[in-house]
């Protein structure tokens, strides 16, 4: 079965991405307050939202002329297409308008553009010449009396206005909760190739991880530092395949639990095994603390231990080097009893304005952050996932530049 890159990539399509209602009172009020007229493109090209200021009169005295007619659609089709790898385009239109046009972005994926105009550039006066050119028998009286209602901005004006409005709508998109239909699109579009793409990963962080230990003789400064690299950004390419399918299979087909009988200071051991080689080349410390009086509990070994794994490749990932990342494992009493486990880390920590978001799939706290320590956002929404099959809870507790401790609550079935 053939697979098309695009199947993937329209799941993050920007109309996909945002309420049309919520981005309809956005444009409202941004003209309410600005007096200028805006548009949003997908990466299609597609209107999803259009709002004109002014400028419409003057534009279909222009188009009367068939010169103006082509010379509208030309602007039209620059707009849409535009080059914006500067960051930001400016297109000028015959009839003396102008439009900002800037990129919508998350992370390095371009989604759609946010145009800002038309307007008129303070300073001029009279008609241009390439309007009068176009349409030399136009009532230049009248056409003057059409530009003078459009708004009048100077580009330390528009510049900000532009900026002000894709900021807004790439918020909006960024925040927007993924649904269990696009991540189950995502997987059918990975499924054929999970094999292809596993088996090759695997052969690779199996070299690397022997490159690495010097099993195959002794690598520079450098090298270690490449080889390390490689081989982290591997761990991480596997796990988000693997975790992106897991997402879809729950959605598409739940599966009852495989609950046994399981000493969870095993899964803990491990989940921190599972950790070292990425603990050990940062430097963070791994410490467990299980209270030694805990019975077996029925619970789905591979699941809760996934979820351990996945929060302690965090608390190492997002830990400063020669920090500690620890789990805690209790019996906990108030409303009933629990089998709680928390994961602690001294790490970068989470601003509160995230963690209402931070288990919703493919949401990424800081696109700095994530940059820097690579992920797609999987990881927090498979765990969510796996607890809620069990019945549990899962809470974070966090501070930006403190680190986060994260407490899972399960309750408490002995085996």
């Amino acid at each position: 079965m053939a697979v098309r890159i695009s199947d993937i990539e329209g799941t993050l399509a920007l109309g996909g991405l945002v309420d049309a209602a919520a981005l309809g009172e956005i444009a409202d009020a941004f003209v309410r307050a600005h007096g200028v007229g805006l548009a949003v493109l997908d990466a299609g090209g597609f209107a999803l939202v259009e709002r004109r200021v002014g400028a419409s009169p003057i534009d279909a005295l222009a188009a009367a002329f068939p010169r103006g007619a082509e010379g509208l659609a030309e602007t039209h089709e620059a707009i849409r297409t535009a080059p914006l790898e500067a960051g930001i385009a400016r297109v000028d239109c015959f009839t003396g308008l102008r439009y900002l046009v800037r990129p919508i972005a998350i992370g390095p994926r371009s989604i759609g553009r946010v145009i800002l105009g038309p307007y008129v550039p303070a300073g001029t006066s009279g008609l241009p010449p390439e309007l009068t050119a176009a349409a030399p028998a136009l009532d230049a009286a009248t056409a003057e009396a059409l530009l003078a209602r459009v708004k009048r901005l100077d580009e330390a004006q528009a510049t900000p206005l532009v900026d002000l409005l894709a900021a807004t709508v790439t918020t909006l998109a960024s925040r927007a909760p993924v649904s269990s239909g696009l991540l189950l699109r995502a997987a059918e579009s990975l499924g054929p190739l999970s094999h292809e793409l596993r088996s090759p990963l695997t052969t690779i962080l199996g070299y690397a991880d022997m490159l690495l230990e010097g099993v195959l003789g002794p690598l520079a400064g450098e090298q270690r530092e490449a080889v390390a690299t490689m081989l982290e950004q591997s761990e991480s390419l596997l796990f988000t395949l693997n975790a992106l399918l897991d997402l879809a299979s729950a959605a598409a087909r739940p599966t009852p639990l495989a609950r046994a009988p399981t000493h969870i200071s095993e899964l803990v051991v491990e989940a921190m095994e599972a950790v070292a080689a990425q603990a050990r080349r940062k430097g963070v410390t791994l410490r467990a603390e299980v209270d030694p009086a805990l019975p077996r509990l029925a619970v789905d070994r591979k699941r809760l231990r996934d979820c351990l794994v996945q929060l302690l490749a965090n608390a190492v990932k997002f830990n400063r080097a020669g920090g500690l990342a620890a789990v805690e494992v209790r019996r906990a009493q108030g409303d009933g009893d629990w089998l709680e486990l928390s994961v602690v880390d001294g790490g970068i920590g989470i601003p509160p304005e995230e963690l209402e978001r931070i288990f919703d799939p493919f949401y990424q706290v800081d696109r700095t952050a994530v940059r820097i320590h690579s992920g797609a956002g999987l990881g927090l929404a498979l765990v969510r996932a796996h607890v809620d099959a069990h019945g549990g809870t899962i809470a974070v507790e966090s501070r930006a530049g403190h680190g986060s401790r994260f407490t899972v609550r399960l309750p408490w079935l002995p085996g």
